[in-house]
């Protein structure tokens, strides 16, 4: 999920007008729900977006 995260920097970086991104977690660390949303408070964000993969070592788990 991390590099998922750190792709969507790269074009903004290269562009003519970036705008401004922060991600919540810049290394592999746990982030707490409560912590996500204070600091989306404490940037006044105008746009929050939560990527999740899940995974299971189940293989017969099925779902969303």
């Amino acid at each position: 999920m991390l590099n998922i995260g750190l792709e969507i920097l790269r074009p903004n970086k290269k562009s003519e007008k970036p705008v401004d991104i922060y991600l919540i977690r810049y290394s592999d660390t746990l982030i707490s729900l409560s912590d996500c949303t204070k600091l989306a408070k404490a940037l006044n964000a105008d746009l929050f977006i939560s990527l999740h993969c899940n995974h299971s070592h189940n293989p017969t788990a099925r779902g969303i």
